[in-house]
């Protein structure tokens, strides 16, 4: 529909896409707009995840490119928990792309998702409206605990 113009489609399908794609919205926050974000490297292989963590260290987070809700994501803390970290990333992702993403791990008590909403308000104009941030508390991440998360 959005392609055709048939109807503007929010979020659009290049956001929907983004936000799920590590790969790409990394390159986007870390690289084009120079935010700061935990080290990362983008690992094809089994070996290039080894020298990844070698780099990074650990804990670390190794994660599907392609994912969403903590979906083939892992926390590894040695370098005996590599070859499953990689296995499960590879089949959680929405879509096996052959890569992954190692990133450094950032040690948080909660998290907080602040959800944002466009619609016709009272005034008959489009409005943003944000709803109470929602708090998350995190177990402490073990080798086990899949889906702990970092930024």
């Amino acid at each position: 529909m959005e392609e055709r113009g048939l109807a503007e489609v929010i979020p659009n399908a290049r956001a929907t896409q983004l936000t799920m794609n590590r790969e790409g919205i990394r390159r986007l926050a870390a690289e084009e707009l120079g935010l700061p974000t935990s080290p990362y490297r983008f690992a094809n292989s089994l070996d290039d995840v080894r020298a990844a963590t070698a780099e990074i260290g650990f804990p670390c987070v190794i994660k599907p490119v392609m994912s969403s809700s903590g979906k083939g994501q892992s926390t590894v803390r040695s370098d005996d928990d590599l070859d499953a970290a990689w296995e499960y990333a590879l089949a959680g992702g929405r879509i096996n792309h052959g890569t992954v993403i190692v990133e450094g791990f950032v040690d948080f008590d909660y998290e907080i998702t602040q959800l944002t909403v466009r619609a016709v308000g009272e005034s008959g104009e489009v409005e943003t409206f944000f709803c109470e941030p929602i708090g998350t508390c995190r177990v402490p991440a073990t080798t086990s605990n899949r889906g702990s998360r970092s930024p």
